[in-house]
């Protein structure tokens, strides 16, 4: 018998949360984490998702972090991190922001839920929690959450139902890549 030690094949939480984020061209995550938080994007940036727009040549990339270190993590940064909230959000690319973090900062018990709340009337803009709850969740979790929390921001007060009328919950963009982009054409066809 050969003992496997080769890598997992699954990607944890976070990573879902960038896929998602990756197939949203005009929202920006907000990764309350060490500067690695903009290296983990390369899972997705040049790796998976050629045409990813995570990360800019151009040092403007659509993941921020907080650069929260060991040191940092136990001093409260809520004005630092309302200042970065508000440089990202005053880009005009930016239509929303998506806040989460690393296990290392989520444990601090910072109310995130509670930043996102008082800083969207002031940026203006949808600000989103995407909690990192579990160690044990992989990517395909990440990505519903960060799906489910976008859907729960959704208004749908005076819509009325029409059988005329159909969505599409729930597909799986996790490439920007021309495969996708033909996929989702068809289904708009097919709607149509």
């Amino acid at each position: 018998m050969i003992d496997d030690y080769s890598l997992p094949l699954n990607l944890p939480f976070s990573i879902g949360i960038y896929v998602a984020v990756n197939a949203l061209p005009d929202v920006f995550l907000f990764m309350d984490a060490p500067s690695c938080a903009i290296a983990k994007a390369r899972y997705v940036y040049g790796n998976h998702d050629l045409m990813s727009t995570l990360l800019d040549e151009s040092g403007c990339h659509r993941v921020v972090d907080s650069s929260a270190n060991i040191c940092t993590v136990p001093i409260v940064r809520d004005e630092d991190m309302k200042r970065r909230l508000r440089t990202t959000a005053s880009l005009d690319a930016c239509q929303a922001i998506i806040i989460s973090a690393f296990h290392l900062t989520e444990v601090t018990g910072i109310q995130y839920d509670a930043l996102a709340r008082q800083m969207e009337p002031e940026v203006k803009k949808p600000v989103l929690y995407v909690p990192n709850k579990s160690l044990n969740d992989d990517w395909l979790d990440g990505y519903e959450a960060c799906l489910c929390t976008l859907a729960e921001a959704v208004e749908l007060k005076g819509t009325a139902p029409d059988s005329r009328k159909a969505a599409i919950v729930g597909y799986l963009m996790d490439r920007t890549e021309e495969d996708h982009i033909s996929n989702i054409k068809e289904l708009n066809r097919i709607l149509a």
